[in-house]
């Protein structure tokens, strides 16, 4: 489970000290504030629309019995008291037993700083380490080049394209589906 495999430590990445965790139910506001941000850049996420505190609450609820349940790996990064970045790795169920869906997020100001590749190996250590996954996922908008170029370099494989999917700045862009196969 993921509250066993991701104590909380410290790490430095690019001469910055960070602290890795679990999220915790008094972490509420961090990610409102965290997630909110994202929203208002526009950031190439699929939500576009602000959250509440009492969204957040249920939402974090949900996101702790995933993780006591070990159907959900979720890294926390903190820069000093700001949550700047979130992994998620969302194992399915039923005969996609075996997939489990990546999701990360970094904060503008932290991007192009090795986070998300800190991250990523996070995920795929994580994800090796778990008996029930032999595939991580992830969708990614075709314009986040920076992103998918990682991802390429990571391991990661496109393997399907859904064209016109997401209406972003005004254009519809394809989503692309990426895969990385723990053999």
């Amino acid at each position: 489970m993921c509250y066993l495999l991701c104590k909380e430590e410290k790490v430095i990445i690019n001469n910055k000290e960070f602290i890795i965790r679990f999220p915790k139910m008094e972490d509420v506001y961090s990610f409102v504030s965290f997630f909110n941000s994202l929203v208002q850049e526009e950031a190439q996420i699929t939500k576009n629309e602000k959250v509440t505190i009492e969204e957040e609450k249920d939402w974090l609820k949900s996101i702790i019995k995933k993780i006591e349940s070990n159907k959900l790996h979720c890294i926390c990064v903190f820069y000093g008291n700001k949550l700047v970045a979130n992994l998620e790795v969302n194992k399915l169920g039923y005969r996609a037993s075996h997939v489990a869906v990546l999701a990360i997020a970094v904060d503008k100001e932290f991007r192009n700083q090795g986070l998300a590749k800190f991250l990523l190996n996070k995920a795929i250590h994580i994800s090796k380490n778990d008996k029930d996954i032999k595939v991580l996922t992830l969708d990614v908008f075709e314009t986040n080049t920076i992103a998918i170029n990682l991802y390429k370099k990571m391991g990661f494989r496109e393997v399907a394209r859904l064209p016109k999917r997401i209406y972003y700045h005004g254009k519809l862009i394809d989503i692309i589906t990426m895969d990385y196969y723990f053999d």
